[in-house]
């Protein structure tokens, strides 16, 4: 009988809030481009996220104006994904603040 060996692959740290919003917001807008059917499903897959926290994170998002009813990104949503994904992860990637997980 052989031993078999096995490979633990490393634990990525738990993302923050905003991290998590920022994922969310970045999983609908390529759901909705790839003309795919909206889910909470495609949106959890996407996004790496489970249930609880996609369901949290869609509350917060609709309460700060980012997302309507049936996961549309409103103007604003739009304006602070653009915001978010631009210079700002940047620059708080370059300084070790950051981990972008997709």
């Amino acid at each position: 009988m052989t031993k078999t060996s096995t490979v633990e692959s490393p634990r990525r740290p738990r993302r923050n809030g905003l991290q998590v919003d920022i994922d969310v917001l970045r999983s609908i807008n390529r759901v909705r481009k790839a003309r795919e059917p909206i889910s909470n499903y495609a949106i959890e897959r996407r996004a790496g996220v489970s249930a609880g926290r996609l369901k949290k994170s869609l509350k917060d998002l609709r309460s700060r104006g980012l997302i309507e009813d049936g996961m549309e990104i409103t103007t604003k949503g739009y304006a602070f994904l653009e915001e978010m994904t631009g210079s700002v992860l940047r620059s708080l990637n370059g300084y070790g603040y950051w981990s972008d997980f997709h």
